[in-house]
């Protein structure tokens, strides 16, 4: 897997995790908005919480001014979890791309911890049978043959059931949606029915789905991130209702 953003293990709480830096994310993103003013909007609108979600760490850099050679910049640590709304809040394919990035380190980072807890158990048996039985070589060889080839509890795949959004999530969605409709064609001076449709259009193509009955019930807190801070782009409503239209 390809690395966009580096993904470094950091204590944050008190636990060892798979954490990354905001910034390097504000500047792969491309964000015009200053990071500080970026990152706190992000911490006020989500509620994170320092030393859960992220940890700050104070850093000098070398700068380019002669009378100030080195400034203090605040960098924000942030877990995987914080990593991913963050990735949100520029609704752009690279949003969308960073977001994926970030659900694969996970996916990797769980499947090396399950391969790192099996083997301890597997030496955790061998040296229990070897300390209970130190005079039966012979026999402790055999038990520990058979060990490393019986099958691991736990190791049977199972089928998730994908479960979808139920009727009172599919109306929470419909009701944000409206009311973000009414928020920005107050602010354009449209009708609401002019933004309704595009802001479905692009929640479609974001989470790509045909329809939003497809969306899977544990996405719904990103579903609802993504309408809280959508915004309208250059030229954006127009192309949405041409293809409504047509």
């Amino acid at each position: 897997m390809s690395e966009l953003i580096k993904v470094q293990v950091n204590v944050i709480g008190a636990e060892e995790v798979n954490s990354v830096n905001a910034r390097e994310i504000h500047e792969y993103l491309g964000v015009k908005t200053r990071f500080n003013d970026w990152i706190q909007r992000a911490i006020k609108k989500y509620d994170f919480v320092e030393n859960v979600d992220y940890v700050l760490v104070t850093q000098k850099r070398v700068t380019n001014n002669p009378k100030n050679p080195t400034a203090t910049f605040t960098e924000y640590i942030v877990t995987l979890d914080m990593a991913k709304e963050l990735s949100m809040l520029e609704n752009n394919a690279k949003g969308k791309e960073t977001r994926k990035y970030f659900i694969k380190c996970e996916r990797e980072a769980m499947k090396l911890a399950n391969n790192t807890q099996d083997d301890t158990q597997l030496i955790g048996v061998v040296l229990k049978l070897v300390e209970n039985q130190q005079k039966q070589t012979d026999a402790i060889l055999s038990l520990v043959e058979s060990i490393k080839t019986a099958p691991q509890i736990g190791q049977q795949p199972q089928t998730q059931q994908v479960v979808y959004l139920d009727s009172r999530d599919r109306k929470k969605l419909r009701d944000a949606i409206q009311e973000k409709a009414k928020e920005v064609a107050r602010d354009l001076g449209v009708s609401v029915s002019t933004i309704s449709p595009a802001i479905w259009i692009e929640l479609k193509n974001f989470f790509d789905v045909d329809d939003y009955q497809d969306i899977h019930k544990s996405q719904l807190k990103d579903v609802m991130h993504f309408v809280m801070f959508w915004e309208p782009r250059n030229g954006s409503i127009k192309q949405d209702i041409e293809i409504i239209e047509l």
